[in-house]
């Protein structure tokens, strides 16, 4: 439905396009994260690496493949605003400026502040208009897998990408920068987790779309769908003089200016060449690797420079495929072993400091955010832990407040029934025996 939108967008502009596929990027993850929340996850870090996987899925395909599929092949490399290499540029452009637009307005959070805070019927009410605009880590990091994916998918044909795509990656970090640090609620504490699968998965498999799309785009050149008829020469009426008028409903046809041409005249002679019709795009037949070896015997229309390149990448995306297959064969076989074997390596170095007298220290608390109070819900008994081991405070109210035990216990109070010992979780502290004295 997003494709169709989009295919509807560039039949008005390129540009509209454009700005269409920056939209949905932005719009997708509210609904990736309602998803996310009907799994079962047994940590947040679990549950970032799936929103990952939703998120760069829909990206991937949405920024790059989507108009690749809706532009026709012979309006790859053609001039115009209509054709294809217009078409990354203005999504280069859109993806530098409308997303960051967009998050540096911050309008939902804009409207708590200045609106919502003020007519707040309470002190409480008006602090969680103050809290922020929610963000997942997960969600940032797919913001660069794109725009990476994006450049490796047409830095054959479209090498200032690589210029794009390092203004955008700029801008996006003094656009994060400036988020965290004023509008962005503070997130989750999270591991390594999504920053190693990250580099483990999807930026490996980036690599591997630039391999794969530079045979492919090679390969097309010089995407006129033409090849020479070896066995034929002009003819009868053919000969002379000609005036030729393009179709206005198939397109326009540019002159060297990039001015549309509504009528050419040409001068045919028996010693042109005549041209037929050869599909030249390897992505629509299904030819992988795509090698010169598969152009019909008949309809060749390579260079030789050009059969030399692609097959180069063409051997080389094969390589690369098999080395992915391998390194995730090798991880599948290794995790399988680590899980009945175990096994421990430590890592940096013993700092001769004791965790306890770290002044920041803090512990893992189970939580549970909600929007209808200031901070989370605790999900188990605090009976004896150090409220130093909180991760924040609360100047007004006591954490028993934000209690979900004491709010179980309430419940049940003279009734017969009682919370399940399962029903929360059980954290135990064990302070050093200095501090018990």
């Amino acid at each position: 439905l997003l494709a169709f939108i989009v295919y509807i967008c560039r039949l008005r502009s390129n540009v509209f396009a454009a700005v269409a596929i920056s939209v949905f990027n932005t719009i997708f993850p509210m609904f990736a994260k309602a998803m996310t929340n009907f799994e079962s996850h047994p940590s947040e870090s679990e549950k970032q690496r799936s929103l990952y996987i939703k998120i760069s899925a829909f990206r991937w395909v949405n920024t790059a493949i989507v108009m690749t599929i809706i532009t026709p092949f012979t309006s790859t490399i053609t001039a115009g605003k209509e054709h294809l290499l217009y078409s990354v540029y203005a999504i280069f452009f859109s993806e530098v400026f409308t997303s960051s637009i967009i998050q540096v307005l911050d309008i939902g959070g804009f409207v708590q502040r200045h609106f919502s805070a003020p007519r707040a019927p309470n002190q409480e009410r008006m602090n969680m208009c103050f809290r922020g605009t929610d963000y997942d880590l997960a969600e940032r990091y797919t913001a660069v897998t794109k725009i990476l994916f994006l450049t490796f998918s047409y830095s054959t044909l479209f090498p200032a990408g690589f210029f794009f795509c390092s203004a955008a990656l700029l801008v996006n970090f003094y656009i994060d920068k400036f988020s965290i640090m004023r509008t962005w609620k503070a997130a989750p504490a999270l591991g390594k987790e999504i920053a190693v699968f990250s580099r483990k998965y999807f930026f490996t498999m980036t690599v591997f779309s630039f391999s794969l799309f530079a045979s492919f785009m090679w390969s097309g050149f010089p995407y006129d769908d033409l090849c020479i008829d070896t066995e034929n020469a002009p003819s009868g009426g053919y000969i002379g003089e000609l005036t030729v008028t393009p179709d206005p409903s198939k397109g326009l046809i540019y002159d060297k200016n990039v001015q549309p041409i509504s009528s050419t005249s040409v001068n045919i002679t028996k010693t042109d060449k005549i041209y037929k019709y050869c599909n030249q795009n390897f992505f629509e037949t299904g030819k992988f690797p795509a090698l010169p070896q598969f152009q019909p015997p008949d309809s060749k229309w390579m260079t030789l420079e050009q059969e030399w390149a692609t097959e180069i990448y063409g051997w080389t995306s094969v390589a690369i495929l098999i080395l992915l297959v391998g390194v995730f064969i090798w991880r599948v076989f290794d995790g399988i072993t680590t899980y009945f074997l175990g096994g421990y390596e430590p890592t940096g170095r013993d700092m001769n400091v004791n965790f306890s007298e770290v002044k920041s220290i803090d512990s893992f608390i189970p939580q549970i955010n909600s929007s209808h109070f200031v901070n989370p819900l605790i999900a188990c008994s605090l009976e004896g832990i150090d409220e130093g081991l909180m991760s924040w405070t609360d100047p007004e109210k006591p954490y028993e407040y934000y209690n979900l035990t004491k709010d179980a216990d309430k419940i049940f109070e003279g009734t017969k029934y009682s919370p399940a010992p399962q029903a929360f979780s059980k954290v135990m502290h064990w302070p050093p025996s200095n501090e018990l004295s």
